[in-house]
């Protein structure tokens, strides 16, 4: 009887060691991949970049949009008109910007002895009968940047024009005319009193500006 258990208990042995091996294997086999089956799809990304560029037609030259006024008198207009084309690839905001700010803010030391206004496609979107930068003194002059016009086509044109006079009661200021002998040079920068002078803009007179467009809903 002992022999017959010693055989019984050695074959179980065997057994159990049998499944013990076939379960190692199958964990090893297991824990060395994570599927047993595949299939991948191979891809990529190309594209293009969009462009925003904008030309402008008036004054001297095809994109260089200067003027000369000549024979500024109190209480007449000077007027430019610029025409501007969305030649980019995506709709875009549109701003006229005065970047010599040295020279806007001796135009904004005028107060009512200046007035400017501003239309686009001839519906005026600014204006202004005193010229002031000073802080706290209940007006504004013009600002560094006005909105031309929003969202505009590819393709697709605008025109702006810009008018400046003198008022009737000049008499004197920044060395313009006078009423008694006139002469001298529009919008001499900078001047006694003004709000703001920048080393970089350096000294002159006229008016710099610029026309600039941004991508639609994004600031300059």
């Amino acid at each position: 009887m002992p022999g017959i258990f010693r055989r019984m208990n050695k074959r179980v042995a065997l057994a159990v060691a049998a499944v013990l091996a076939a379960i190692g294997l199958a964990f090893v086999a297991s824990g060395s991949t994570s599927t047993y089956f595949e299939d991948v799809k191979q891809g990529g990304v190309t594209g293009t970049i969009g462009e925003i560029s904008i030309s402008t037609t008036g004054g001297a030259a095809v994109d260089n949009p200067t003027f000369t006024w000549s024979n500024m008198l109190p209480g007449e207009y000077k007027s430019l008109t610029v025409d501007y084309k969305n030649t980019g690839t995506a709709p875009q905001d549109v701003y006229l910007t005065f970047p010599n700010l040295t020279a806007l803010s001796a135009l904004n030391n005028l107060g009512t002895y200046g007035e400017v206004h501003v239309s686009v496609n001839g519906t005026e979107v600014y204006a202004n009968a005193n010229l002031n930068d000073k802080p706290n003194n209940g007006t504004t002059g013009l600002p560094a940047q006005l909105k031309l016009q929003e969202g505009l086509a590819v393709n697709h044109t605008g025109t702006f024009t810009f008018e400046f006079r003198y008022a009737d009661k000049l008499g004197g200021a920044q060395g313009a005319a006078t009423h008694s002998t006139g002469g001298g040079v529009f919008n001499t920068y900078p001047v006694p009193g003004q709000v703001t002078v920048r080393s970089g803009d350096g000294s002159g007179n006229g008016l710099p500006f610029a026309v600039a467009a941004v991508q639609q809903g994004h600031s300059l």
